[in-house]
C-alpha cells in the first residue's frame, strides 16, 4: 500500500485506488483542485495491467450514514460509475 504521492514514476501491474468519492476525493477542503486532479492522473497512470477504481455507496460520519456520489474526477472521465470499474490496459 503506498500514498498517491510516492507513486511517481513507479510502475504496477495494478493499481486500486479507493474512496473515489466527492468530499473524500477531492477532499472537501482541498484547497488546490488542480493538485489532487494531478494526484488521481499519476495514480491511474502507474497502473501497467489492471487499474481498480472503487467507490463507496454510503460514508459514515461522525457515526452517521452519509450517502456521497462519484468523485468529480470520475465524473470528468465520462464513464458510468454505478459499480465499481476495473480497467485491464491492453
Amino acid at each position: 500500500m503506498k500514498s498517491l504521492e510516492s507513486l511517481s514514476g513507479k510502475v504496477w501491474e495494478a493499481v486500486f485506488i479507493l474512496a473515489l468519492n466527492q468530499g473524500i476525493f477531492p477532499g472537501k477542503m482541498a484547497s488546490d483542485l488542480e493538485k489532487e486532479r494531478k494526484l488521481f492522473y499519476v495514480a491511474a497512470t502507474r497502473a501497467s495491467r489492471y487499474l481498480f477504481l472503487l467507490t463507496r455507496e454510503k460514508d459514515f460520519r461522525w457515526g452517521a450514514p452519509v450517502l456521497t456520489g462519484p468523485s468529480l474526477f470520475l465524473q470528468e472521465l465520462g464513464v458510468d460509475f454505478d459499480n465499481n470499474i476495473l480497467y485491464e490496459m491492453e
